[in-house]
């Protein structure tokens, strides 16, 4: 499995911040993002569930498209000792963030439903919204 300690990444610069956690760069590898949950130290994080999607990773795609090109998708699991306390991903592609008022968020599902710190997306950005989920899933 694709794992590495906290303690051996060079984080960067802070990108987002939200209800789960922070994606912060990594200094030295371009492209690619730590997304580093704030319930680590409690404990409440799936490891296990987060190791599968990083095992299934190679069989997720669209129309010959690795998953990489239009999810957010980990691809290494970060321990902070033996917890688990996030995931590296590549950075998220610009067609696949939204602006809504001041933020800038990732454009999913959850937009529609609950938007937490985010405004609310009107009713154009949710058909917009809905017409990418259709060509992602066509």
């Amino acid at each position: 499995m694709n794992e590495i300690q906290l303690s051996d990444l060079s984080l960067g610069r802070h990108i987002a911040q939200g209800s789960q956690g922070r994606i912060i760069e990594l200094a030295d590898h371009p492209g690619t993002v730590a997304k580093l949950y704030r319930t680590r130290e409690l404990g409440l994080v799936d490891g296990r569930a987060l190791a599968e999607l990083v095992r299934i990773r190679g069989f997720v795609e669209s129309e010959g498209l690795q998953v990489d090109h239009f999810a957010a998708w980990p691809h290494t699991v970060v321990l902070d000792g033996l917890r688990t306390a996030g995931f590296l991903m590549q950075r998220v592609h610009e067609p696949f963030l939204a602006g809504f008022g001041p933020a800038t968020a990732l454009a999913e599902l959850g937009l529609l439903v609950d938007t937490g710190d985010v405004r609310s997306p009107g009713i154009y950005e949710r058909v917009l919204l809905m017409r990418a989920l259709a060509a992602v899933m066509d």
